[in-house]
């Protein structure tokens, strides 16, 4: 078997204390503490890392300008105001490539007693006039007051060269109208990442 020898030469002092390495550092608080930049072609975690991507009910919009939303600005809540069937409002969905769904978590204030509000997060071809993939859904369930409503996601991976990703929020019954007395607060998707880009 033939063995290779390779010496490095370093212009700055290398380090090993108590089992962590330190390259330009003399007492390394970690596994591997470095004085500098580092340069790599990527990094991948040993376990996924979980992140989160908050919208509040001011980063949704009416899906066609001419609907009336109001919005609180005290609870960053948004509700919409109409008699028509079938209104919607709308939010894009920006998550890094690669990312993988997890969970979909939503705060709603819900005082109706007639219908619930319907969260469904939506997964669009770059070209397709098609409807949409349904990548999950929410709907509150009538309770009076505040509440954290969620779902587990289907574990599909975030392609941003293929797909557009957004939440789209209206009334649960189709023959009911948007409610003005139902207010989202908030929405939350859960992800994983095993890479840093």
């Amino acid at each position: 078997m033939k063995k290779i020898l390779l010496f490095i030469f370093m212009t700055t002092t290398f380090f090993a204390h108590a089992q962590n390495v330190g390259i330009g550092i003399s007492s390394p608080s970690e596994k591997l503490e470095v004085a500098g930049n580092i340069k790599a072609g990527n990094f991948i975690y040993n376990t996924p890392k979980t992140f989160f991507y908050t919208l509040s009910g001011f980063n949704f919009r009416a899906e066609k300008s001419t609907d009336t939303i109001l919005v609180s600005i005290g609870a960053g809540e948004i509700t919409m105001q109409t008699n028509l069937l079938g209104k919607r409002i709308v939010a894009p969905v920006q998550l890094p490539d690669g990312a993988t769904f997890v969970n979909l978590k939503a705060y709603i204030n819900d005082f109706s007693s007639v219908t619930n509000l319907e969260i469904v997060l939506y997964r669009k071809t770059l070209t397709s006039n098609f409807f949409a993939d349904n990548y999950g859904l929410i709907a509150s369930s009538g309770s009076a007051g505040l509440a954290l409503y969620q779902t587990s996601l289907f574990t599909n991976v975030v392609d941003n060269s293929l797909y557009t990703y957004y939440l789209s929020v209206g009334s649960e019954n189709s023959g009911i109208p948007f409610p003005g007395n139902i207010y989202l607060r908030s929405v939350t998707i859960e992800y994983t990442k095993t890479t840093t880009q």
